[in-house]
């Protein structure tokens, strides 16, 4: 009888006895994903990281010297994985360290020397190019949240930096963005193996928890409508002198996408003009563009957030265009334009989802003794202020948010864990790979254009204990545009995986045959 792979690597004295549960799929993925540079796509809370933790087991089991470079794109996500592994393996707890840039150069270029290695891809690329580290000598590079590859994304420098055969690349995700994302991360990485799986397929069932999700459609009061209006007036105007001088597209309804498509047609038009009076044209036109950007934004701001974070954002603008001085026409006519908004404002006005949110936290109060809650939202200044309102209303609260300290992040993630708090109002920060235990709630106070970042939020609950999700939509705005764009390229994400799902393990070639069939 074929002894599974967690109880081989036990008694080989790389895994710590009984603290990793053996799972079929993982260890079979992880043994091909030390034969092969490997792909692994599986469904939040189920194991990702564990399969990573024994791809690398298993080449310590083969070359106890060996070196193993764990990345991951947020630094609480670094910190979380070097926690497993100290957990897990049998190594010296000198032998495995987190980098991160707030370490001196120095320093670095010493600690570079440890046997296993956790950092954020902006590290890793840094220290690359200051050649105090070369990805080549490690014997396995995992590249966590791999869906990330795209553009000037610092995976993708250090990827192509990767030209030694024999370092094995382990590349996890539970959300590709699309065939074309698939297909980015295979040719990049030099992927010879994909291993997808789906939380209904047969090996998954049992571990899979449920996830029950719930729809708020929240309605916009009047005093808010009025504010609405008046910005979409002024964006309409913008962009109807924008259309006296360009045909670029921008019939109604104004959408961000029309908006940026016209901007990068007019950037393309102002290098290509020789003509004087066609420049001067262009330039007019781009700078209503501008303006209707930040209108947008404030509709935005309006629709998903709120008066006290619209307020605070139209200050900001206002003292940008103080601050640079009120030289051109346009940039007079849009401080007067957020002044008239300004007006309609009340900062203390709340959003009606901020009483949905309260109304939502006190029945799971009074549902459950023991509860923690993540509340996901786009912008700082709403974490600021929820979290504020939160802890007014007595709830032990914490924000978490990009820029901050590392050690404030990972204080944070660890009160929540612990229950020294049951709130944390998170920004994109929180949103991939954290693993809170008992996680019962996850609210998405405002709502995302991205299907990854939709996956990313639901999977901060239903992993370790069944979980529920609740989505609070303002109808008939941008807020419940973005809801329905979200919904949409999920289900194609959700037929891709399908077909993936049904290959298991596949080449390349034979892959992108398959998808595009």
């Amino acid at each position: 009888m074929h002894q599974p792979l967690v109880k081989q690597l036990e008694q080989a004295g790389i895994l710590k006895k009984g603290v990793i549960e053996p799972r079929e799929y993982q260890e079979r993925i992880a043994e091909n994903a030390v034969k092969a540079n490997t792909l692994a796509i599986l469904p939040t809370g189920l194991g990702k990281t564990i399969i990573a933790l024994l791809a690398a087991a298993v080449t310590l089991n083969r070359n106890p010297k060996a070196k193993i470079l764990f990345m991951a794109p947020t630094k609480p996500l670094v910190k979380q994985h070097h926690e497993l592994f100290t957990k897990a393996l049998t190594l010296p707890k000198n032998s495995l360290i987190v980098l991160t840039g707030e370490i001196r150069p120095g320093k670095r270029a010493e600690l570079w020397k440890t046997q296993i290695i956790f950092a954020t891809p902006h590290t890793v690329l840094n220290d690359t190019e200051r050649k105090l580290t070369n990805p080549n000598n490690f014997s396995l590079i995992v590249f966590d949240e791999a869906h990330r590859i795209s553009g000037n994304y610092p995976y993708v420098k250090i990827a192509k930096r990767v030209t030694n055969p024999a370092t094995r690349i382990l590349a996890l995700t539970a959300s590709p963005r699309d065939v074309a994302n698939i297909d980015e991360i295979i040719r990049l990485l030099k992927i010879d193996h994909v291993e997808a799986r789906l939380k209904q397929d047969k090996e998954l069932k049992k571990y899979a928890k449920i996830l029950k999700i719930e729809w708020k459609w929240i309605q916009l009061g009047e005093d808010y409508l009025k504010t609405r209006k008046l910005i979409e007036k002024f964006i309409d105007e913008k962009l109807k002198e924008v259309s006296q001088y360009i045909e670029a597209g921008l019939e109604p309804p104004p959408t961000m996408t029309k908006i940026l498509s016209a901007k990068k047609l007019i950037t393309h038009l102002l290098k290509e003009t020789q003509d004087e009076n066609e420049e001067i044209k262009l330039l007019y036109a781009m700078s209503k563009l501008n303006s209707a950007i930040r209108l947008m934004k404030a509709l935005e701001i309006l629709d998903s957030q709120g008066y006290p974070t619209l307020f605070t954002y139209i200050q900001k603008q206002l003292d940008k265009l103080e601050g640079k001085g009120l030289t051109t026409k346009e940039s007079k006519q849009l401080y007067q334009q957020l002044l008239q908004i300004l007006e309609t404002i009340n900062p203390k006005k709340e959003h009606p989802k901020t009483q949905a949110l309260l109304e939502i936290l006190e029945e799971l109060k009074n549902q459950e003794k023991d509860w923690k809650c993540l509340i996901f939202t786009n912008y700082r200044n709403t974490a600021k202020y929820l979290t504020q309102k939160l802890s007014q209303k007595g709830y032990k609260a914490a924000k978490l948010i990009g820029h901050a300290k590392q050690r404030e992040q990972i204080e944070k993630i660890r009160l929540l864990r612990q229950g020294i708090i049951n709130i944390l109002v998170a920004t994109q920060v929180g949103e991939e790979g954290l693993d809170i235990p008992k996680c019962n709630l996850v609210i998405f106070y405002d709502n995302v254009p991205s299907a990854v970042r939709k996956i990313q939020r639901l999977g901060r609950t239903a992993r370790s204990h069944h979980g529920k999700a609740v989505i609070l939509v303002a109808k008939n705005t941008i807020d419940e545009v973005y809801y329905w764009k979200a919904v949409t390229k999920l289900a194609k994400i959700k037929k891709t995986l399908e077909k993936l799902s049904k290959m298991k393990s596949i080449r390349e070639e034979s892959l992108l045959k398959y998808m595009t069939t």
